[in-house]
Protein backbone atom coordinates (compact mmCIF):
# COMPACT_ATOMS: atom_id res chain seq x y z
CA UNK A 1 0.00 0.00 0.00
CA UNK A 2 0.89 3.72 -0.86
CA UNK A 3 -0.46 6.65 0.69
CA UNK A 4 0.11 10.01 -1.09
CA UNK A 5 -0.97 13.22 0.10
CA UNK A 6 -0.55 15.89 -2.48
CA UNK A 7 -3.73 18.19 -2.62
CA UNK A 8 -5.43 14.81 -0.63
CA UNK A 9 -4.55 11.58 0.03
CA UNK A 10 -4.63 9.08 -2.51
CA UNK A 11 -4.21 5.50 -1.98
CA UNK A 12 -2.30 3.13 -4.44
CA UNK A 13 -1.62 -0.43 -4.66
CA UNK A 14 -4.06 -1.65 -2.02
CA UNK A 15 -3.52 -5.52 -0.93
CA UNK A 16 -7.10 -6.79 0.47
CA UNK A 17 -5.50 -6.40 4.21
CA UNK A 18 -3.29 -3.48 4.81
CA UNK A 19 -1.75 -2.03 7.85
CA UNK A 20 -0.51 1.14 9.09
CA UNK A 21 1.28 0.92 12.64
CA UNK A 22 2.32 3.47 14.92
CA UNK A 23 2.84 4.85 18.20
CA UNK A 24 -0.34 6.62 20.04
CA UNK A 25 -0.23 10.32 18.93
CA UNK A 26 1.49 10.10 15.76
CA UNK A 27 -0.96 10.47 13.42
CA UNK A 28 -3.19 7.58 12.26
CA UNK A 29 -6.77 7.98 13.22
CA UNK A 30 -6.20 11.85 11.71
CA UNK A 31 -4.88 10.20 8.76
CA UNK A 32 -7.67 7.48 8.08
CA UNK A 33 -10.69 9.96 8.60
CA UNK A 34 -9.25 12.30 6.60
CA UNK A 35 -8.70 9.40 3.57
CA UNK A 36 -12.21 8.42 4.38
CA UNK A 37 -14.10 11.57 3.96
CA UNK A 38 -12.32 12.01 1.11
CA UNK A 39 -12.89 9.10 -0.60
CA UNK A 40 -16.79 9.90 0.31
CA UNK A 41 -16.53 12.67 -2.21
CA UNK A 42 -15.13 10.19 -4.90
CA UNK A 43 -18.76 7.77 -5.24
CA UNK A 44 -18.40 7.80 -8.85
CA UNK A 45 -15.27 5.93 -7.86
CA UNK A 46 -15.44 4.48 -5.13
CA UNK A 47 -18.66 2.28 -3.99
CA UNK A 48 -18.89 1.87 0.20
CA UNK A 49 -16.49 3.52 2.87
CA UNK A 50 -16.59 3.35 6.62
CA UNK A 51 -14.77 4.65 9.45
CA UNK A 52 -14.69 2.63 12.56
CA UNK A 53 -13.81 4.66 15.74
CA UNK A 54 -10.86 3.65 17.72
CA UNK A 55 -13.09 4.02 21.63
CA UNK A 56 -15.93 2.31 20.93
CA UNK A 57 -18.55 3.06 23.80
CA UNK A 58 -21.37 1.86 24.55
CA UNK A 59 -23.31 -1.51 25.88
CA UNK A 60 -24.63 -4.19 23.18
CA UNK A 61 -28.66 -3.38 23.30
CA UNK A 62 -31.20 -2.43 20.99
CA UNK A 63 -32.03 1.04 21.12
CA UNK A 64 -34.89 2.69 19.17
CA UNK A 65 -33.72 6.10 18.93
CA UNK A 66 -29.98 5.46 17.35
CA UNK A 67 -31.60 3.09 14.40
CA UNK A 68 -34.01 5.91 13.87
CA UNK A 69 -30.90 8.66 13.69
CA UNK A 70 -29.22 6.27 11.10
CA UNK A 71 -32.65 5.57 8.69
CA UNK A 72 -33.19 9.74 8.95
CA UNK A 73 -30.03 10.82 8.00
CA UNK A 74 -27.68 8.83 6.13
CA UNK A 75 -24.56 10.97 7.63
CA UNK A 76 -25.53 10.77 11.06
CA UNK A 77 -23.69 7.57 11.80
CA UNK A 78 -20.71 8.35 9.74
CA UNK A 79 -20.10 11.70 11.71
CA UNK A 80 -20.41 9.38 15.09
CA UNK A 81 -17.84 7.76 13.94
CA UNK A 82 -15.44 10.13 13.22
CA UNK A 83 -15.26 11.34 16.60
CA UNK A 84 -12.24 9.90 19.07
CA UNK A 85 -14.60 8.22 21.59
CA UNK A 86 -18.42 7.21 19.91
CA UNK A 87 -20.69 7.25 23.03
CA UNK A 88 -23.29 4.56 21.38
CA UNK A 89 -20.96 2.43 19.01
CA UNK A 90 -22.61 -0.64 20.36
CA UNK A 91 -25.97 0.27 20.08
CA UNK A 92 -24.93 1.41 16.13
CA UNK A 93 -23.65 -2.17 16.03
CA UNK A 94 -27.14 -3.68 17.09
CA UNK A 95 -28.58 -1.34 14.96
CA UNK A 96 -26.53 -2.73 12.05
CA UNK A 97 -27.29 -6.25 13.40
CA UNK A 98 -31.12 -5.68 12.31
CA UNK A 99 -30.12 -4.65 9.07
CA UNK A 100 -28.14 -7.40 8.11
CA UNK A 101 -30.24 -9.91 9.47
CA UNK A 102 -33.49 -7.80 7.05
CA UNK A 103 -30.82 -8.17 4.15
CA UNK A 104 -29.95 -11.47 4.32
CA UNK A 105 -33.40 -13.25 4.81
CA UNK A 106 -34.86 -11.21 2.27
CA UNK A 107 -32.38 -12.38 -0.46
CA UNK A 108 -32.69 -16.02 0.76
CA UNK A 109 -36.73 -15.14 0.07
CA UNK A 110 -35.69 -14.28 -3.47
CA UNK A 111 -33.22 -16.89 -4.23
CA UNK A 112 -33.16 -19.92 -1.72
CA UNK A 113 -30.28 -20.96 -2.66
CA UNK A 114 -28.82 -18.02 -0.32
CA UNK A 115 -27.14 -18.60 2.86
CA UNK A 116 -29.79 -18.14 5.59
CA UNK A 117 -29.17 -16.19 8.60
CA UNK A 118 -28.43 -19.09 10.81
CA UNK A 119 -24.35 -19.54 9.46
CA UNK A 120 -23.82 -15.55 10.30
CA UNK A 121 -24.56 -15.81 13.53
CA UNK A 122 -22.29 -19.11 14.08
CA UNK A 123 -19.59 -16.61 12.51
CA UNK A 124 -20.07 -14.09 15.13
CA UNK A 125 -19.98 -16.97 17.69
CA UNK A 126 -16.60 -18.59 16.23
CA UNK A 127 -14.89 -15.61 17.93
CA UNK A 128 -16.64 -15.76 21.30
CA UNK A 129 -15.13 -18.67 24.10
CA UNK A 130 -17.48 -18.27 27.08
CA UNK A 131 -20.71 -16.61 25.64
CA UNK A 132 -22.70 -16.65 22.51
CA UNK A 133 -25.27 -14.98 20.84
CA UNK A 134 -29.09 -16.22 19.83
CA UNK A 135 -31.71 -14.55 17.88
CA UNK A 136 -34.87 -13.74 19.58
CA UNK A 137 -37.64 -11.69 17.82
CA UNK A 138 -36.08 -8.07 17.93
CA UNK A 139 -32.64 -8.72 17.81
CA UNK A 140 -30.36 -11.18 19.72
CA UNK A 141 -29.81 -12.19 23.51
CA UNK A 142 -26.78 -13.48 24.76
CA UNK A 143 -26.46 -16.60 26.85
CA UNK A 144 -23.27 -18.54 28.80
CA UNK A 145 -22.50 -20.61 26.07
CA UNK A 146 -23.96 -24.08 25.69
CA UNK A 147 -27.01 -23.11 28.17
CA UNK A 148 -30.01 -21.35 28.47
CA UNK A 149 -28.48 -18.81 31.01
CA UNK A 150 -29.29 -15.59 29.99
CA UNK A 151 -26.85 -12.70 30.34
CA UNK A 152 -27.23 -8.89 30.50
CA UNK A 153 -25.50 -7.14 27.70
CA UNK A 154 -24.12 -4.63 30.17
CA UNK A 155 -22.40 -7.19 32.09
CA UNK A 156 -20.14 -9.13 29.95
CA UNK A 157 -16.69 -8.56 29.40
CA UNK A 158 -15.29 -5.24 27.25
CA UNK A 159 -13.13 -7.78 25.01
CA UNK A 160 -16.43 -9.83 24.53
CA UNK A 161 -18.65 -6.73 23.70
CA UNK A 162 -15.78 -5.93 21.40
CA UNK A 163 -15.62 -9.16 19.36
CA UNK A 164 -19.91 -9.21 18.79
CA UNK A 165 -19.56 -5.65 17.80
CA UNK A 166 -16.94 -5.73 15.50
CA UNK A 167 -17.90 -9.44 13.83
CA UNK A 168 -21.65 -7.56 13.16
CA UNK A 169 -19.76 -4.46 11.26
CA UNK A 170 -17.65 -6.75 9.20
CA UNK A 171 -20.10 -8.74 8.34
CA UNK A 172 -22.63 -5.94 7.48
CA UNK A 173 -20.02 -4.41 5.15
CA UNK A 174 -19.09 -7.28 3.41
CA UNK A 175 -22.84 -7.53 2.52
CA UNK A 176 -23.75 -3.96 1.67
CA UNK A 177 -20.47 -3.27 -1.05
CA UNK A 178 -20.73 -2.64 -4.01
CA UNK A 179 -19.69 -5.53 -6.44
CA UNK A 180 -18.87 -3.11 -9.22
CA UNK A 181 -16.72 -0.48 -7.44
CA UNK A 182 -13.86 -0.07 -4.56
CA UNK A 183 -15.03 -0.55 -1.36
CA UNK A 184 -12.47 0.55 2.13
CA UNK A 185 -13.53 -0.62 5.36
CA UNK A 186 -10.76 1.35 7.35
CA UNK A 187 -10.65 -0.03 11.13
CA UNK A 188 -8.96 1.98 13.84
CA UNK A 189 -7.21 0.16 16.46
CA UNK A 190 -9.09 -2.91 16.66
CA UNK A 191 -7.09 -4.66 19.44
CA UNK A 192 -8.66 -1.97 21.61
CA UNK A 193 -9.70 -4.59 24.58
CA UNK A 194 -8.53 -7.41 23.08
CA UNK A 195 -5.94 -10.56 24.33
CA UNK A 196 -3.24 -11.05 21.50
CA UNK A 197 -5.10 -14.51 21.17
CA UNK A 198 -8.13 -13.18 20.69
CA UNK A 199 -6.53 -10.36 18.21
CA UNK A 200 -4.93 -13.29 16.24
CA UNK A 201 -8.67 -14.68 16.42
CA UNK A 202 -10.37 -11.31 14.66
CA UNK A 203 -7.88 -11.07 12.03
CA UNK A 204 -8.26 -15.15 11.17
CA UNK A 205 -12.33 -13.48 11.02
CA UNK A 206 -11.50 -11.14 9.15
CA UNK A 207 -9.31 -12.74 6.72
CA UNK A 208 -12.35 -14.78 5.92
CA UNK A 209 -14.88 -11.78 5.43
CA UNK A 210 -12.33 -10.31 3.07
CA UNK A 211 -11.98 -13.23 1.18
CA UNK A 212 -16.06 -13.81 0.86
CA UNK A 213 -16.55 -10.27 -0.16
CA UNK A 214 -15.57 -7.25 -2.46
CA UNK A 215 -13.89 -4.83 0.12
CA UNK A 216 -10.24 -4.06 0.76
CA UNK A 217 -9.20 -3.18 4.86
CA UNK A 218 -7.02 -0.64 6.43
CA UNK A 219 -5.92 -1.13 9.75
CA UNK A 220 -4.64 1.28 11.93
CA UNK A 221 -2.86 -0.02 14.95
CA UNK A 222 -0.09 0.20 17.72
CA UNK A 223 -0.04 -3.92 18.10
CA UNK A 224 2.07 -6.08 16.90
CA UNK A 225 0.03 -8.81 18.02
CA UNK A 226 -2.54 -7.73 15.03
CA UNK A 227 0.33 -7.31 12.18
CA UNK A 228 2.06 -11.18 13.61
CA UNK A 229 -1.23 -12.54 13.43
CA UNK A 230 -1.43 -11.12 9.82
Amino acid sequence: MNIENVGGYTLKDLRKINVVLGKNGCGKSTMLRQIEQGLTSQGQVYGKSRYITPERGGTLIYTSGVEEAISKDINWMPVQRRKNLSDNFRQQSVAQYRKLETLILRAFEQDQSKTKFEPYIDKINSLLDNIEIKRDELTFKIFKKGTTDELNAGLISSGESELISLGIELLIFGKESDDDKENILFLDEPDVHLHPDLQMRLMNFLINIVTENNFRIIIATHSTAILGAL
